[in-house]
């Protein structure tokens, strides 16, 4: 059964390792934003995918920038975070599938994950679901955005 934890969990590291990736690619702070890779990759500005290197702690991250998101993957613990980032209420949001998720937890089928995923978002309002086409996202609504 997916939980709340486990979603705020997964959107947390999310954040992290993208922010890894932005910085360690050269970004400056001041542009930071979920999209903003994404931008850059279709300019020429940065490398599609690749392997960084963090210097404070030796960890490698590889990444790829793929349409609207990313897949970064910590190589040390194995962790795996795809996601997308949209605008939702005009602010830059990191959104995510139930198979994004579950890659993430494994577990339950994507039926049940899905069902549940909904469920929450029905009954919790930290979490919002959204539907594009015949895919569903979900995104956790804090006030600063992703």
């Amino acid at each position: 059964m997916v939980s709340l934890e486990d979603v705020s969990n997964f959107v947390s590291g999310a954040k992290q390792m993208y922010r890894k990736c932005f910085l360690l690619l050269g970004f400056d702070e001041h542009d930071y934003d979920p999209r903003f890779l994404v931008s850059a990759a279709r300019r020429n500005e940065t490398p599609r995918r690749g392997t960084l290197i963090d210097p404070e702690n030796n960890l490698a991250i590889q990444y790829h920038i793929h349409g609207n998101g990313y897949t970064l993957r910590d190589t040390e613990n194995g962790s795996e975070y795809r996601f997308s980032a949209r605008v939702i209420n005009e602010v830059g949001r990191l959104t995510f599938t139930s198979w994004d998720l579950l890659q993430f937890c494994g577990g339950a089928g994507v039926e049940d994950i899905e069902s549940e995923l909904r469920q929450l978002a029905s009954s919790n309002e930290e979490l919002a679901h959204f539907e594009q086409g015949l895919t569903s996202y979900f995104t956790l609504t804090d006030e600063e955005g992703s």
